[in-house]
């Protein structure tokens, strides 16, 4: 499989999400076109820890990159691309070669705004390349359930008929932040409410892509 974990601007938690599936995958290599090399320093700070298994990381840009992914993936089971917020071109080369896309969005306006340009960037993929699925995933999600901003991106986002909607949600929890310092996943702490989020997400991705 190869996974990309997209979107059209930076800040919505897509390497959070990233760093936190590859851990789950069996034979996975992770890509990073973000020249600001988040997921890359990630990796780089898990080596120092021998007690968990390492993730093979490379970093890649430009256009040509749907052709290493192609090459990639006669080395490698599954594949997670975590891309940058900011370069269209990269964006969409991935996705003609992808399987999955995953676009976080955050329960804010700003977020919302972007929906139709992901939208319109996923129809003109899967024209490239049919098998490709999209799924928007609402991320940095309060815990109090007081704040219902989740709601309104929820209803803005039932209009789009072309991209499903997963029922995971990953809400803003210190174990991310923990787990981010020492290089780790969610998955490798003790906290249930997070690792749930993360193993529902990684469940939920499974069987979408053996539909």
């Amino acid at each position: 499989m190869i996974l990309q974990v997209a979107g059209s601007k930076g800040g919505v938690g897509k390497t959070t999400i990233a760093t936190n599936l590859s851990v789950l995958f069996e034979d996975v290599v992770v890509i990073d076109t973000d020249k600001e090399s988040i997921f890359s320093y990630w990796a780089e700070t898990r080596k120092e820890n021998k007690k968990v298994h390492q993730i093979p990381t490379f970093q890649k840009f430009g256009g040509g990159i749907g052709r290493e992914l192609l090459e990639l993936k006669k080395k490698y089971k599954n594949i997670i691309v975590d891309n940058a917020g900011s370069d269209e071109k990269e964006l969409k080369a991935t996705m003609c070669v992808s399987d999955i896309v995953i676009f976080p969005l955050k329960p804010t306006q700003f977020d919302t705004w972007t929906v139709s340009k992901l939208t319109s960037l996923y129809e003109i993929s899967k024209t490239i390349n049919p098998k490709l699925k999209a799924f928007f995933i609402i991320s940095q999600n309060s815990t109090n359930i007081n704040i219902k901003e989740d709601e309104d991106i929820l209803m803005s986002l039932k209009e789009v008929d072309s991209i499903k909607v997963l029922n995971t949600m990953i809400y803003t929890r210190i174990a991310y932040m923990k787990a981010a310092k020492q290089g780790l996943s969610v998955i490798e702490l003790s906290d249930a409410k997070s690792r749930n989020e993360v193993v529902s997400l990684y469940k939920e991705i499974q069987e979408e892509y053996d539909k």
